[in-house]
């Protein structure tokens, strides 16, 4: 009996194409682009109001090239008004500041990011992940749209960064998230108006 490939196997497979493409596709326009990211947003309450921290790893890899965003920021927050927040960073670090070091297992699974002495480790929810898909868009003005499989987990993020410690609880502030997509488009890295979304709440 065939057994069904989950949505998991089915990206890794498409994964598998995209790395892949060699010189024998170098004379055809298409671009192959693996996307991964890890996330965090924690809010606590302390004798001192809200503080907040805030984790982005993003990583593209286009052809072979692989370029990376990270960055790391702790601060306060206050609501003026219901329903209403301000968040001011007190602390900041980033890829411009230290390599980063992400490390994430095919299932996403497991996750960690060191940006110097700074560290935080995602341990992924159970549950089948969440399929969703990316766009590109190669020219401002021409309304097509290449799109490309995301699969997503939500995960318990844990951090120690600026001698604070964050643990996600799940609420509405509070969440980490892991995601792995993939992409072909006839336009290279950094020339399209939205070579990738991925949802950000703070």
């Amino acid at each position: 009996m065939e057994r069904k490939r989950g949505p998991l196997v089915g990206l890794i497979s498409w994964l598998l194409v995209v790395s892949s493409l060699g010189p024998a596709a170098a004379a055809v326009p298409t671009h192959a682009s693996a996307m991964t990211s890890a996330t965090a947003f924690w809010l606590i309450k302390g004798p001192a109001g809200l503080r907040y921290g805030s984790v982005l790893y993003l990583e593209n890899n286009q052809d072979g090239e692989i370029e990376v965003l990270a960055f790391m920021s702790t601060g306060t927050c206050r609501k003026p008004r219901p329903g209403y927040m301000t968040c001011k960073s007190d602390h900041h670090v980033s890829h411009t500041d230290y390599d980063p070091v992400f490390l994430m297992d095919p299932a996403m699974q497991l996750a960690t990011l060191e940006l110097g002495p700074h560290r935080v480790r995602w341990d992924s929810q159970p549950g089948t992940p969440q399929l969703s898909f990316i766009g590109m868009t190669c020219d401002p003005e021409d309304e097509d749209e290449f799109m490309g499989p995301k699969l997503s987990r939500r995960a318990v993020a844990e951090a120690d960064i600026f001698g604070e410690h964050f643990r996600t609880r799940g609420y509405d502030h509070d969440y980490g998230s892991l995601s792995r997509g993939a992409l072909l488009t006839d336009c290279a890295w950094g020339s399209g108006t939205a070579p990738f979304r991925i949802p950000l709440r703070v």
